[in-house]
């Protein structure tokens, strides 16, 4: 059982889905026109976490994040940057791929870019006009926000208090300061032909169109940022269930908390944000996903050094478990499988609470220190690689790597020395070494090698393999 936070009414529900062999989750993607920030990255690995716990509780989802590659910030940025819209928008949309491969995120099942959806937004916006929801004015059409009677139901925001321009376009043009865009006259140029001339979408009517194409009139999921509540994801449901009816649209709402940079929203707008590239010289992916996660979804999340060097410590802390775990009976090792420690998937079930799975990680961690036979160690070290892996802490390279290198740590023959007299002497030679004693230090991995015990300094300490294994 799935508990989800539905922002539509405010509480955490059972997420039942409408085809229990298929989900379906649509998220708003990037506008591309600026390189992504670590805030848009947080959110998208918070998506990210969701689809790998429907996927391994459901036999298929589809998971549709669109590109936004028409809207007002991009035809100024281009102009500013005296360079063509295509280049602009194929050049960031890259980026924003290459970002998210590299935060280790799966990819959607389909990721549409909304200027190859103009046909469908304008069928879209013509069904409003016929249902008397959109009214035309000189080759713009705007929505008719009092044809919406449950329109503010979403955010809970009370129109009468909304102050005109607030996240709103002011248009002289409209019946009411409220209503919103939903065709723009434009210039041939930065515009396609309509019913109602040269012009191009409002921001709203893309994701209405690219969730009913993908997904249908009705669909499981929908997500995205908290800071997209209102206006855009109340706009959304008011055009969606005006052409399709007022049960149609989503059934559940799931909005990431946002990201700050010494108590300030970041964002592109303020000019305060921080990217993947800014950050990559100093920390890895694993400690960056790491620390995304290491705060509930819906809450803020401030972002420090500490935070940085928290994740570092902790992802350490993980791996100098596994390191000292047999990886050889692990033939045959399958990601996929079954071996979930049952109070991790309870927390992740339970509103994707990865803080608390995180601290159980943790738990499991201390457990393979602890075991006291290999067999026993081996099962909680493939819980803490399955639930690494379901959160994407653990990739496949990694895991590799702990089978391939650090399986050595036991060696394949018996040898001369147990296993707690070798690390009492590797213990020995650490302390000898930060007293600067390295003759003696070395002396003791001379005698190690003579056992037939290779030692190995690395970040994350001290490893030994048997000398029979081949490097």
């Amino acid at each position: 059982m799935i508990l989800l936070y539905n922002t539509l009414y405010k509480k955490k529900e059972i997420f039942i889905p409408l085809d229990p062999n298929h989900v379906r989750m649509y998220v708003c993607g990037p506008t591309v026109y600026n390189k992504p920030h670590i805030g848009n990255i947080r959110s998208y690995v918070v998506f990210d976490v969701l689809y790998r716990l429907l996927k391994r509780c459901f036999p298929y989802v589809s998971y549709i994040r669109n590109i936004t590659d028409v809207d007002d910030k991009i035809i100024e940025f281009s102009e500013r940057s005296r360079i063509t819209i295509n280049s602009l928008t194929e050049k960031t949309s890259d980026l924003f791929w290459t970002n998210t491969m590299y935060i280790n995120n799966i990819p959607p099942v389909i990721e549409p870019k909304a200027t190859c959806h103009i046909l469908h937004m304008i069928k879209f916006i013509e069904e409003l006009i016929t249902t008397g929801h959109a009214y035309e004015v000189e080759s713009c059409v705007f929505f008719d926000i009092s044809s919406s009677k449950s329109y503010g139901a979403l955010s809970g925001q009370d129109l009468s208090s909304v102050n005109p321009g607030h996240r709103v376009e002011i248009d002289a043009l409209k019946r009411d300061p409220k209503d919103f865009v939903l065709w723009k006259s434009s210039s041939k140029e930065h515009g396609w032909f309509s019913p109602w001339g040269w012009g191009r979408p409002g921001w709203h009517i893309e994701c209405s169109a690219m969730s009913d194409e993908y997904l249908g009139t009705s669909f499981d999921i929908h997500g995205g940022g908290c800071d997209l509540v209102f206006p855009h994801h109340e706009n959304e449901i008011s055009q969606s269930t005006g052409v399709n009816g007022a049960e149609s649209f989503a059934n559940f709402w799931v909005h990431s908390g946002i990201l700050t940079a010494n108590g300030q929203k970041m964002s592109k707008s303020l000019n305060n944000f921080i990217t993947l590239d800014d950050l990559l010289c100093d920390v890895s992916w694993r400690e960056l996903r790491y620390a995304f996660l290491s705060t509930h979804y819906r809450s803020s999340l401030d972002w420090t050094n500490n935070i940085v060097t928290q994740s570092q410590s902790a992802l350490n802390s993980l791996n100098k478990s596994l390191i000292r775990v047999n990886f050889f009976n692990m033939s045959g090792y399958d990601l996929a499988s079954d071996l979930m420690d049952e109070d991790f998937e309870r927390y992740l079930k339970n509103d994707l609470n990865t803080p608390m799975a995180l601290y159980r990680l943790h738990r499991i961690s201390r457990l393979v220190d602890m075991s006291t036979s290999e067999e026993e160690r081996l099962e909680y070290a493939i819980k803490l690689l399955n639930g690494g892996h379901l959160i994407g802490v653990f990739d496949e390279d990694h895991i590799e790597h702990l089978m391939l290198r650090n399986s050595s740590c036991t060696g394949s023959k018996e040898l001369n020395v147990s296993r707690s007299e070798i690390e009492s002497m590797i213990s020995t030679r650490n302390i000898l070494r930060s007293e600067k004693k390295f003759e003696l230090a070395d002396s003791i991995r001379e005698e190690l090698r003579l056992k037939g015990v290779l030692l190995e300094d690395t970040s994350d300490g001290t490893i030994w393999r048997s000398s029979d294994i081949p490097e």
